[in-house]
This record gives structure tokens, sequence and C-alpha cells, in this order.
């Protein structure tokens, strides 16, 4: 099924709807004529997995091919995302000599409907950001960052790595993301659910282990929400992105509380920054470590024990009171250290009495306390960390839970 000839000021162009009308032949030298060069591999999906999903009637993929007298000079494929409600502009491109006569102009009239079909409360397109990729012969980063801007996009504020979009292929960093919304600004959990969605789809990704995911989407939670669109010649006002110190400011504040309850004196968050300094440092020289949050524990616990310094109570608390109140993790007293506990008052659970109720704890279980409840290790990390047995450590983490709760109980008397 084709669409009407369009005039264009280089003769008619017929767009072909792709999926609702397959053909192998065209969408072959769709591929090889036009897709091929105008994307480095890595950038490009195989040409069999995208016949495949048009050959399939995949719901989830829309494509189109510029016909000119029978010759492909323009695709446009997207793909939607249903979970985030996001339809991605995946391929936009022209026969090279053919750019710049409104064949992708052109193209992009039939946005609105796919966008309209898939459900979709936005539409975005990855482009190379300038700064990292020049000019060349898959085309222009700034010409590209124009046309999308005359179609309407506006540029989001937050820099992006392209999954890998085909097997062997390499994530492709110095890239920005172009938003079509009818507004100003795009809800920074939309653009979250996308990245989520979008790298689930396209390669196995575990954020606990993959360090550069978890500093993408460490990013996106500091963004100011909504975040506020700019035009697409503002490039230069999109941070790059630095994985280690997005890591550093969303693990630090977790350790450094560890440090203020595990040590004699003020000395641990000093060789806390000096752990940090390091691990950053191996991690800038090109050392892959998937959770440098674990790795910087590590060692200043062992460093921490080595000089003297993990703070003893003098004053043990007893772990039997309220011994059948507190149930452990399923508990929906879980979780009562991030937020004021609705029985007490903001006067029972004041920093400075929580801080005692913690330090009051012998060393391992405050340790436990804290790995699980103020850092955030998953049950498998902090396992391996501390060298617990899973069900010892979950006995004795339910014990310091319940004799913290059971120290500010007796303070709310």
């Amino acid at each position: 099924m084709s669409a009407p000839a369009v005039g264009s000021p280089r003769g008619h162009v017929q767009v072909h709807d792709l999926v609702a009308d397959y053909d192998p032949d065209l969408f072959r030298r769709a591929y090889e004529e036009v897709l091929e060069p105008n994307f480095p591999t890595d950038e490009l999906e195989t040409a069999e997995s995208l016949a495949g999903r048009m050959a399939s009637g995949d719901p989830s993929t829309f494509a189109a091919v510029a016909l000119t007298d029978g010759t492909p000079v323009g695709v446009m494929i997207a793909d939607s995302f249903p979970d985030s409600r996001v339809l991605l502009l995946s391929y936009l491109a022209v026969r090279p000599g053919q750019r710049g006569g409104g064949i992708g102009s052109t193209l992009l009239r039939v946005l609105p409907t796919w966008r309209e079909r898939a459900d979709a409360v936005v539409a975005v397109a990855e482009v190379e950001d300038p700064r990292f990729h020049s000019a060349g012969p898959h085309g222009d980063p700034v010409k590209r960052l124009r046309f999308y801007g005359r179609a309407g996009f506006r540029l989001v504020p937050s820099p992006f790595v392209q999954p890998r979009v085909r097997p062997g292929a390499e994530r492709v960093g110095g890239m920005l993301l172009l938003a079509a919304t009818g507004d100003e600004t795009l809800p920074r959990q939309t653009l979250r659910d996308f990245v989520t969605e979008y790298y689930t789809d396209s390669e196995a990704v575990d954020e606990a282990e993959d360090m550069a995911y978890a500093g993408l989407l460490a990013r996106l939670d500091h963004e100011p929400d909504p975040l506020v669109l700019l035009a697409p010649e503002q490039y230069a006002e999109v941070p790059p992105l630095r994985v280690d110190a997005e890591l550093l400011r969303r693990d630090y504040p977790g350790t450094a509380v560890a440090a203020r309850l595990l040590a004699v004196d003020d000395r641990g968050v000093a060789l806390l920054d000096e752990v940090w300094q390091r691990v950053l440092a191996r991690m800038a020289a090109g050392e892959e470590l998937p959770r440098p949050r674990r790795t910087v524990l590590a060692e200043f616990l062992a460093r921490l024990s080595a000089d003297g310094l993990v703070f003893v109570s003098a004053e043990p608390g007893d772990a039997s009171v309220l011994a059948d109140w507190f149930a452990g993790e399923a508990d929906p007293w879980a979780g009562w250290w991030r937020e004021t506990p609705p029985s007490w008052g903001a006067e029972v659970t004041t920093p400075e009495r929580l801080e005692r109720a913690v330090r009051r704890l012998p060393p391992l279980p405050r340790l436990l306390l804290l790995l699980s409840d103020v850092v955030g290790l998953t049950l498998p990390e902090a396992v391996e960390l501390t060298g617990q047995a899973p069900e010892h450590y979950l006995g004795i983490l339910e014990a310091a839970r319940m004799e913290v709760v059971a120290f500010l109980d007796e303070s709310a008397r």
C-alpha cells in the first residue's frame, strides 16, 4: 500500500508503507542504497532483523520508503515502546546526493499518524552530538540538528548513550535525544522508563553489574522534573556523561553515613574520601568496576579495621525487646529509617537520636544494618562483601532492626 505522490523539488515522491505492504526487494534496495550509506555499522540494526520485523507485521514497527520513479530515495523507521509510551524514530535517512530536497520532510509527515497508532505520548529521535562526532560520509550532525529543529523537535537536556542494536556492536556514546511532544517539557519518569525499556529490549542489561548503564540512569535521576527542553542549536548546554561522577554522586551519601556511624571519629570520613578518590582513579584509567560502591565499601572496611578505627559501643542494646514486632524485610516497617514512621513524632526520629540508636549496636549488626538499609546493597552484594551466610546475615539484620526500633520506641515514651 502506497501513499499518494507528494510534490518535491526533485520530482514526485511516493511514500510506501513497508509494514502494511512488505516488499523484500524494495526493502533490500532501501537498506543498501539509503540506510547503509547514512549510518555507521554500530548504529544500524541488521537487514535480517529489520526485514523479519517488517515481514511479520510487527505492530511495534513502523517503516516507510520514499520513492522517486521507483527508486528508493529516503527511509524512515520507528519503533514503539508501549510500557513507556514512547515512539523512537530509529532511522530517518535520505539517499546521498539528494539531501536537502524535502524528502526527509515528506517522510516526517506520516510521523503524527504513527505516533497516534502507537498511543505514544512523545516521539524521540537519536542524533550524534557534534562535539563528539564530526561531519563525514554518514552525514553532518549539525545539519541533522537543524533539520529536526525545523520539524518541531526539541532537545532533551541530558546526555545519551545508544544501546547495542546488533550482535557484536558497541554502544554509541556522545549521543543526544530530540523530542516531539507539542510541549516545552518532558516528564523525567517518561524518559527514564523509555531508556530502561530500550536497553532491556536491545541487550541483556543489569543495572547492578553494568557501570555505564547505571551511570546513565543515575544521570537521569539527577535531572529536574520535568525536563525543560532546549532548542536543538543549544546542544553545547547538554553536559557530557561522566559515569564515574554520576555514580559518585549517587553512592557517596550512603557510604558517608556508613562511615560516620562505623568509625570512632571524623577520621572515618576522611578515610572514605581517600578510598573513593582511589577507586575513581581506577575507573578513569579504564578499569571495569561494575559496582564501585561495593568496591569502596570493601576497601574502606578493610582500612577501618586495620587502622583500629571501628567504633565499639559501650552501651549494648537488648535484642530481645519487641522480638515479635519486627518480622523482617516483608514487614511494613522495613524502610522506616528513610521516612518518619507514622507512630512516632518527628521529635523522636531526629538525626541525633537515630545516630545514637544505630551506633549503640555492636560492630557487626551495625555494619549489616548500614549495608542493607542505608547504603542499599542487595542481599547477594552484602553477603559477598561480609562473607556471611544469607540466613545468618538476615538473622543478624533482623535483630539489629528490632534493637533500633526498641530504642526509638523507648525514647518515645
